[in-house]
């Protein structure tokens, strides 16, 4: 990749006032940003009691993980803790 590529004269706008241009199906779980600047996703909100139980299940009791994918960051706050 050229060092010129990564320079893109395009402005990028806020979070808050980027719009989706792509059709989204009704059942599309979209991160709402918090007033603390969080972002928070109902699927993973909705998910997470299981994926935690599952990898409490699972996972080795020490050694270290990567999360890939992340969205949010929701489900690697709760696996930390």
């Amino acid at each position: 990749m050229s060092t010129h590529a990564c320079h893109s004269r395009a402005k990028i706008e806020p979070f808050e006032s980027v719009r989706m241009t792509r059709h989204l199906p009704p059942t599309a779980s979209i991160a709402e940003q918090m007033q603390d600047g969080r972002l928070v996703a109902p699927s993973a909100s909705n998910n997470m009691d299981l994926i935690s139980q599952v990898l409490r299940d699972v996972a080795p009791k020490q050694g270290h993980a990567v999360e890939l994918a992340s969205g949010t960051g929701q489900h690697c706050v709760a696996f930390a803790k």
